[in-house]
C-alpha cells in the first residue's frame, strides 16, 4: 500500500509556502501525483457595504491567481502535479475533493486563522474521511524515520492503522504506545493483536504500555516522540463525541493545538 494521490491546500501565507514545499517533497518520496487547492469563501456583508464586497471579491480573486502561480512555480519540475479552484471555505473544498485522495495534507495554524482562508484542521480531518497530515508552524520536511503511533482500541484508531502504513512500513522506528491509568491493571486492549498486524506488513514496531503521566494523553504523546526523537505521531482522531472532546480535552484536541511534530490523523 502506499499513496498515489495528495491533496494539499495553497495559500499565498508564509506557513502555506512551506505546507506545498513539503507536500513536494512528500509527492516525489511516495512518486505520487500532488493536487494543490487554491480555496477561499466570501460570505456578502450587509446591505450598504456594496464597495467593501466588491474588494473583498476582488481581493479574493487576486489570492487564487497568486496562489495557483506559486503553485505551478513549486511543481514546475513535477510529472504529476494537478491545480483546481474553489470559491468556499478550504475545509469544506478540501472534503469534497477528498473523494480522489489518499493523504490530504494541511497545517495545525497559519498567520490567518479565518476559516474562509485557512483550512482549520478540527474541521478539516472530521470531514475529510480519509487520512489527514497536520504540519506544525514552519516545518522541516518530514522525515518520518521514526513514529510515535498512540493506540488505543477504537474505531478511530484501528483505521489509522490502516491509514498510516506508508509511513509506518517506510519508518525505521515504530513505537507503538498505549496509555492507561494503570499498567497493571490495563484490560486487553488489543495491543499485541495490533503489533503483529502491522509486523505482518513489514514494521519494524516496539509495543509499549505506559502510565499516563500528564493531565491529557496528548501532552504524553508529545512528550513521547519528543523523546524518541520521532518527527510524526499518528493516532484516531476525535474517539470521542467532539463536544465533549471540546469542553473536557483530549488526545485530538492537544495534537491540533500543541504539538511540534507532524500528526497524522485519521476519524
Amino acid at each position: 500500500m502506499t499513496f498515489r494521490t495528495l491533496l494539499v491546500h495553497v495559500d499565498t501565507s508564509a506557513e502555506g509556502r512551506f505546507r506545498l514545499e513539503n507536500a513536494v517533497l512528500l509527492a516525489g518520496r511516495f512518486g505520487a501525483k500532488l493536487v494543490g487547492l487554491g480555496a477561499a469563501a466570501f460570505d456578502p456583508l450587509p446591505d450598504g457595504a456594496g464597495m467593501t464586497d466588491r474588494i473583498a471579491k476582488e481581493w479574493i480573486a487576486e489570492a487564487l491567481q497568486e496562489s495557483e502561480r506559486i503553485f505551478r512555480q513549486v511543481t514546475a519540475a513535477m510529472p504529476l502535479a494537478a491545480w483546481r479552484t474553489r470559491r468556499q471555505r478550504p475545509a469544506s473544498a478540501l472534503s469534497e475533493l477528498a473523494c480522489g485522495a489518499d493523504l490530504v495534507i494541511g497545517s495545525r495554524t497559519s498567520e490567518i486563522g479565518s476559516a474562509e482562508v485557512f483550512a482549520r484542521p478540527d474541521e478539516l480531518v472530521l470531514s475529510a474521511g480519509v487520512p489527514v497530515l497536520i504540519q506544525p508552524p514552519a516545518a522541516a520536511p518530514l522525515d518520518g524515520a521514526r513514529v510515535v503511533f498512540g493506540w488505543k482500541n477504537t474505531r478511530e484508531s484501528r483505521r489509522a492503522a490502516a491509514d498510516a502504513l506508508p509511513f509506518l512500513t517506510a519508518a525505521k522506528d515504530v513505537l507503538l504506545l498505549r496509555f492507561a491509568p494503570d499498567v497493571e491493571s490495563a484490560d486487553d486492549d488489543g495491543l499485541a493483536d495490533v503489533a503483529e498486524r502491522l509486523r505482518s506488513h513489514g514494521v519494524a514496531v516496539t509495543v509499549e504500555r505506559r502510565e499516563r503521566q500528564d493531565v491529557a494523553v496528548g501532552e504524553d504523546l508529545i512528550a513521547a516522540a519528543t523523546s524518541a526523537g520521532a518527527d510524526l505521531i499518528v493516532a484516531g482522531a476525535y474517539g470521542q463525541p467532539r463536544v465533549r472532546d471540546l469542553i473536557l480535552g483530549g488526545v485530538t484536541r492537544h495534537l491540533l493545538a500543541s504539538s511540534p511534530e507532524y500528526v497524522l490523523l485519521s476519524h
